[in-house]
């Protein structure tokens, strides 16, 4: 019997033989991924006195200011049955991404010691980002939820429709996240370029304000409100408002499915594309950028 050359089955640092056998060792490290995401929530809070107090209190400041400036001082409510909740709703939904993706282009960059340290696949970290947003958005849904109180939305049938959206978000953070995270190990300014476009993007997802301040705009306002639909946060936003309030959508249809196109879509783009990229984090990557 022919004995198998051992030197010819090694293979580099960071090189899986597959995309399954990359997934199948990232699921192996689930523990270590748990343990991950909770010790970033902790050390984001570390250095204050009130702790995850704050998980609470900034969403309810954020909510407090915007009705303040914007419901009540540019009569931005108008229209909208209950503009807390829908203010709520659209922040804790907008900050699950937005804190996931933007920690995920650092995921490579703020985990270096950690990489030269151990071996493990480097999805793992992009999975604790998320998970770590997850985390985080549970403070947020609970203010959500007694801001619908206050205004008189109740629990309906709807709210079991508030899942199946959660989860297509979840699945749009991990592929945008996975793609945000290879960009960021590539060009060192491409997270701070990240936040200004996310500050963009809380306007542009209409977090702040309703899409019917574009109707009977003219043709730009038509055109605003095609652009929206290409929008994944604003299409998950709005699907979100609508489970958990009953909140009238413009185009439900082409917003499912644009939700499930990006979602899907990104998703799998964003695997791939971190896998590819796999060899070139950590220690290999830091030499390349000269630092």
């Amino acid at each position: 019997m022919a004995l198998s050359d051992p030197v010819s089955e090694l293979r580099p640092v960071g090189v899986y033989p597959s995309l399954g056998a990359y997934l199948r060792n990232t699921w192996s490290r689930r523990v270590f991924i748990l343990r991950l995401a909770q010790s970033r929530i902790k050390a984001g809070q570390a250095h204050t006195y009130l702790g995850r107090l704050w998980l609470f209190i900034e969403p309810a400041v954020f909510i407090a200011i915007f009705t303040l400036f914007i419901g009540f001082g540019l009569r931005g409510d108008r229209g909208v049955d209950g503009f807390v909740s829908f203010l709520a709703i659209g922040q804790a939904i907008f900050s699950h991404s937005s804190r996931a993706i933007q920690d995920g282009s650092t995921a490579t960059i703020t985990h270096r010691g950690l990489m030269e340290s151990l071996s493990f696949p480097r999805f793992s970290l992009v999975i604790a980002d998320v998970l770590g947003s997850m985390i985080a958005l549970g403070p947020g849904l609970l203010v959500a939820v007694g801001a619908m109180l206050i205004d008189g939305h109740f629990p309906a049938w709807r709210w079991l429709v508030f899942v199946p959206v959660l989860i297509l978000q979840i699945v749009f953070n991990v592929g945008t996240a996975s793609i945000a995270a290879r960009l960021g190990s590539m060009y060192p300014d491409f997270p701070a370029a990240l936040a200004q476009v996310f500050r963009f993007l809380m306007f542009a997802s209409m977090v702040l304000f309703t899409p019917d301040m574009f109707l009977g705009r003219g043709r730009v306002g038509d055109l605003i409100l095609e652009i929206l639909i290409y929008n994944p946060l604003y299409c998950l936003i709005y699907l979100a408002r609508w489970s958990l309030t009953g909140i009238e959508l413009i185009d439900p249809g082409e917003m499912v499915i644009s939700a499930l196109v990006w979602s899907f879509g990104t998703f799998l783009l964003g695997i791939i594309w971190f896998y590819k990229g796999e060899h070139t984090y950590g220690p290999v990557a830091r030499q390349r950028h000269g630092s």
